[in-house]
This record gives C-alpha cells, sequence and structure tokens, in this order.
C-alpha cells in the first residue's frame, strides 16, 4: 500500500511481479483498489471486465476473473457496479485469497491509499506480508510513521518501506539524500 493517492504502489507491484515470474513461476496481481484501479491499465489488461468484486459479488471460481497480460495474470478490480470497497471485509474476499494461494507461487494486491480507504488494514489482515511505498519528498513523516505502527500491528508481517521517486542530490553522504 501507500500512504497518499500518486505515491507509486501501482507501478511498484507491477514491477515487483514481473521480478517475482522470473524468478519463481506463477505470478498473481490483484487489484484490489475498487476506488480507482489501475493494474489493468499498467499492465495492458481489459478493465471493467469481470474481476475481484464480481468474484464477491457472486463466488464465482477464480479461473474465470483471471486474465493473461503477457508473462503475468491479472485479477482486475472488476465492473464498476460490482467495486464495493466493503465487501473486502467479508468471508469471500478470503476465500478468493485461499483459492489465489493455492494456484498460484506468488500473489501481489495493489491496494488503495492507506489514508484515502480504510479497508487496507482489512487486506493487510488477510495477506501474509505487507510493503508501505513511500513516495519521497511528498509523504510526510509523521504519516508514513503512523501508518508503519499500524501496519506493525496486523496480522501480516510488515517488511518494510520502500521509497519511490527518490530525488538524487550532489554532495556526498548524507547531504540531503533521504
Amino acid at each position: 500500500t501507500t500512504a497518499m493517492p500518486g505515491g507509486g504502489n501501482t507501478s511498484i507491484v507491477c514491477n515487483l511481479a514481473a521480478v517475482a515470474r522470473s524468478m519463481v513461476g506463477k505470478v498473481l496481481v490483484i487489484d484490489a483498489n475498487m476506488r480507482q484501479p489501475g493494474v489493468a491499465e499498467a499492465l495492458g489488461a481489459r478493465e471493467g471486465v469481470l474481476g475481484l468484486g464480481d468474484l464477491m459479488a457472486s463466488g464465482g471460481a477464480l479461473a474465470s476473473a483471471v486474465q493473461k497480460a503477457g508473462d503475468l495474470d491479472v485479477l482486475c478490480a472488476g465492473t464498476p457496479e460490482s467495486r464495493i470497497p466493503e465487501r473486502l471485509n467479508n468471508a469471500r474476499f478470503e476465500a478468493v485469497l485461499d483459492e489465489a494461494r493455492k494456484t498460484y507461487d506468488i500473489v501481489l494486491l495493489d491496494t488503495p491509499p492507506a489514508v484515502v480507504a480504510g479497508e487496507v488494514m482489512t487486506i493487510a489482515n488477510r495477506c501474509d506480508a505487507t510493503i508501505l511505498v513511500v513516495h519521497a519528498w511528498n509523504d510526510q513523516r509523521g504519516l508514513v510513521a503512523r501508518l508503519v505502527h499500524q501496519l506493525m500491528d496486523v496480522r501480516s508481517i510488515f517488511l518494510g518501506v520502500l521509497l519511490h521517486r527518490p530525488r538524487s542530490t550532489a554532495g556526498g553522504y548524507f547531504k540531503r539524500n533521504a
């Protein structure tokens, strides 16, 4: 997840998926951002078709909604009318994740920004591990510290902070560097 909108977690998730695909085997990217999904566009999949929201509404099989995007499998957010964030807090979402864990070697979820969406901590409670993507020179330290503490209190393992879009500066070590 990321702290604020525009933090770059969609591009980070897509890049991590590409690296994981080259290293392990079957990788699934799930767009759990019901508010402003972006994985389909980033990976070249079709958006607005059967996806996560539809699976949680109808209870269909995971394989029926997964799309191929190059070497990666993608589960988009779903049709606009099915994308209801509150559904991420039910047993059907957990069932979708369990089915994904059994089918794929690695499952990566793209979530909405934590400040905007309360469901981020619910999603984090259902994941094995979480990473906080921080937009350098943009996200405030206090906000990042608060989110780190919140992510450390959920069931998943907090892997750490990933600094996105740092600016390089002249002047040697630690002189205005992030």
